[in-house]
């Protein structure tokens, strides 16, 4: 079971289930995927860790993940400091593909325009597809 925390990224825009992965993979494969293809830059490659990302999902793919959109970083990601948003919602998919795709859409963002959930669809990993999730929202 994967349980991401949605939240902004400067570089792929948004962090959720498919790069919530990136956890269990080895510090020095997470080092290479933020670095990139050319190890002689001094910047992240965005492109190259949107591919990573989506490559190391086709290792394992979760039975059920579940996207906690309680209180969600919603600038200045990954890491902080930046405002908080309190979205009340949590989502849970056998598809990481498409709750990646809610949890970019919370964020404001259209899933669309992710080079990572992109090169997962390709991979064959889920869909962008929206239809395939449950959304609980408390009420308000």
């Amino acid at each position: 079971i994967n349980i991401p925390i949605f939240k902004d990224h400067e570089g792929i825009r948004f962090t959720g289930a498919l790069k919530n992965l990136m956890g269990a993979v080895a510090d020095r494969s997470n080092q290479t995927f933020h670095l990139g293809s050319d190890s002689s830059q001094d910047r992240d490659d965005y492109a190259f860790l949107s591919q990573s990302i989506a490559d190391a999902n086709l290792l394992r793919r979760p039975a059920l993940s579940v996207g906690d959109a309680t209180e969600v970083l919603v600038q200045g990601g990954p890491f902080g400091p930046g405002p908080v948003r309190n979205f009340r919602t949590v989502v849970a998919s056998t598809d990481p593909v498409a709750l990646d795709a809610c949890g970019a859409q919370i964020l404001g963002l259209l899933p669309e325009n992710s080079q990572m959930l992109r090169r997962a669809q390709d991979h064959g990993i889920g869909t962008i597809n929206l239809n395939t999730l449950t959304v609980v929202r408390e009420s308000v």
